[in-house]
């Protein structure tokens, strides 16, 4: 048969592809980190949502391969290699409370005791 359209399969009702929209809502929080130190002490605390947030969301908001932590470090602290060393971090093969973790230790490896 070469008719084009005796080939295309169409799913059956119930099984229908639908496209969702998803739309964001950010809220401020009542915690602020001026120093690497206390960076890791809220973002201990912080929800999933809030790493969610900077690490996924960042990179749409920001329109650059990096995130609003490294942003932050590199761009407030000053410290490029640890915010290269955060943004080069593959944020899809962590779970969210792993990615809080790595981030967590990477940081505290820059901090003097």
């Amino acid at each position: 048969n070469d008719n084009p359209l005796a080939k295309v399969r169409f799913s059956r009702e119930g099984e229908e592809f639908h496209f969702i929209k998803s739309v964001s809502f950010v809220l401020p929080t009542n915690y602020v980190a001026y120093d690497l130190k206390g960076f890791i002490d809220i973002l201990s605390r912080i929800t999933i949502d809030s790493i969610y947030y900077h690490i996924f969301e960042a990179r749409l908001r920001l329109e650059k391969n990096t995130n609003d932590f490294s942003n932050w470090i590199g761009t407030s602290i000053g410290d490029e290699k640890l915010a290269k060393e955060i943004s080069k971090l593959d944020p899809y093969t962590f779970t969210l409370e792993g990615l809080r973790n790595k981030v967590i230790k990477i940081v505290k490896r820059r901090i003097p005791d």
